[in-house]
């Protein structure tokens, strides 16, 4: 169990990393810092895929979100990779529903995987569309799987605190979890979303794993902060470090000791502690896309 002291230490290095600008090449970790890179061509697909090319942009039409999702559950099942997509509903402004590749430089080697976003790209995005669902997964590998997959969830994983080790589930849950790096990179998109639109429209931030799906977007204070904070060296690192201290091994086990017999409940509570004045998180269960 880590101490008060050593929870304070970690603050403290969580917050100098990011201020020395590093980067953020590892498990769970999407977001380095945004591509510049020329505009690429549009090559339409018929379903979700990794592009690890670097040469177009995957464009999905006509595929709606439940059915988007789905191809992403497949897709994490097989991957070593991370990838970015930008849903589209359809409406006034988008005729169809429709799903953007956003990801470039998208690499992965042993456990570790990076996926830069195409800020370019997605500033277009944002100014042609009121309303944006961002996704990303984070694949199959992170997670550790049950020995005796007979009694696991439909990707093999546990369903129970006793079918792995406690470590093991402390990092499955995390890796559920949206990361740090996940969390400030939402800051930062939603700010720009909110500047180029006036306030008007909907962005939604979305991570999807073997356990479900996490939506987390900044509170109105949180907001607020983020954009008193800007101009500061360490802009938006208080609300990021606050992320990162609900996904300390403490309040993980907490989450897991208060429900031994299922690890979706323990992902629910913890994804409630994600909950603070400056961020709000809800868990979806997986149920309703794997029976379709």
């Amino acid at each position: 169990m880590q101490t008060g002291a050593i929870l304070a230490l970690k603050a403290v290095l969580i917050v100098a990393a990011a201020t020395a600008g590093a980067d953020y090449p590892s498990r769970g970790s999407l977001y380095p810092p945004r591509a510049q890179s020329p505009a690429l061509p549009i090559k339409k697909a018929d379903r979700l895929n990794i592009n690890t090319s670097n040469q177009y942009r995957l464009v999905v039409e006509n595929k709606c979100e439940a059915e988007g999702i789905r191809e992403l559950l497949a897709l994490l099942e097989v991957s070593r990779y991370e990838e970015m997509w930008a849903f589209v509903p359809a409406g006034k402004d988008a005729g169809r529903c429709t799903w953007y590749e956003l990801g470039r430089e998208v690499t992965a080697a042993g456990s570790e995987a990076t996926v830069r976003v195409d800020r370019d790209f997605l500033t277009s995005l944002i100014r042609q569309h009121d309303h944006i669902h961002l996704y990303h997964f984070h694949p199959l590998v992170y997670f550790e799987r049950c020995a005796d997959t007979r009694d696991c969830n439909a990707f093999g994983l546990p369903i129970r605190s006793q079918q792995v080790t406690q470590a093991r589930l402390i990092d499955n849950l995390r890796y559920a979890m949206p990361s740090p790096e996940d969390i400030y990179f939402m800051m930062d998109v939603t700010w720009q979303f909110d500047q180029e639109r006036a306030g008007t429209g909907s962005l939604i931030n979305r991570v999807v794993t073997p356990y479900g799906i996490v939506e987390y977007a900044m509170t109105p204070a949180g907001k607020e902060r983020f954009a008193n904070d800007r101009h500061l060296r360490t802009a938006g690192l208080y609300i990021k470090l606050v992320a990162a201290n609900a996904l300390v091994d403490d309040n993980i086990e907490d989450s897991i000791a208060r429900n031994p017999d299922s690890v979706e409940d323990a992902l629910s509570q913890l994804v409630d502690k994600l909950n603070t004045p400056y961020i709000g998180a809800s868990y979806i269960r997986l149920k309703a896309y794997r029976e379709k």
